[in-house]
């Protein structure tokens, strides 16, 4: 759900800016009101960070006909 919620913002786009902030920010939210307590094992602004490109590869490889977002949650 946190990843689909995720892809759903940053699509939709609605901010000029922070649209990817906003969106990690919904993620984490989303985990912590399931149980996930994230902060304890990582930063999710980390992980992306950690390699930028393949964020933006994941998202950008998502098929807009099909929305399957199979690779982008895994």
């Amino acid at each position: 759900m946190a990843g689909i919620a995720h892809y759903e913002f940053v699509r939709i786009h609605p901010f000029v800016d922070g649209n990817g902030r906003t969106a990690r920010v919904l993620a984490a939210l989303i985990l912590y009101l399931r149980g996930f307590d994230t902060k304890q094992f990582f930063c999710i602004d980390d992980y992306y960070d950690s390699d930028r490109q393949a964020y933006y590869r994941a998202l950008q490889n998502v098929d807009q006909k099909t929305i399957d977002l199979t690779d982008w949650r895994e």
